[in-house]
């Protein structure tokens, strides 16, 4: 079961916490502009990034992860896994794998360019990091 105050509370720092939208399961989405310091604190405490969902929250607190596109009548879907963990591959490595993975793929998703325009403020970025190996 997902403990959301152990998450909020000893994970990520309370102002980086602060800034995220807070599904009613306790997961977290980012904007864009807060995403890279959060990745990069997840790896600093020896969390990998694992996953990646694009939602759209919409004013009634409810996130969807089917994306209205420009143009188009179906949505986009945007996730990411990270490829598995190698065999003797120590946490910090496969942190930084991981991290260069998400990177790259953020750099090619650029969802922000293919919605609608009046979701862009809507869009957040919710992260998988396994919490529970530690």
């Amino acid at each position: 079961m997902f403990n959301k105050e152990m998450y909020n509370k000893h994970i990520l720092p309370e102002e980086m916490v602060k800034k995220a939208f807070i599904a009613s399961n306790g997961e977290l989405a980012w904007k864009r502009e807060d995403l890279f310091e959060v990745i990069n604190t997840y790896n600093n405490l020896d969390y990998p990034v694992e996953g990646l969902e694009i939602w759209i929250v919409k004013d009634n607190g409810q996130w969807d992860g089917l994306i209205p596109q420009k143009g188009s009548n179906v949505p986009g879907v945007y996730t990411w896994n990270a490829s598995p963990r190698k065999v003797g591959e120590n946490t910090k490595d496969y942190c930084l794998r991981t991290r260069s993975e998400l990177f790259d793929t953020l750099e090619k998703f650029q969802v922000e360019k293919e919605v609608e325009e009046k979701y862009l403020p809507m869009i957040r970025y919710n992260l998988f990091v396994d919490i529970s190996e530690k």
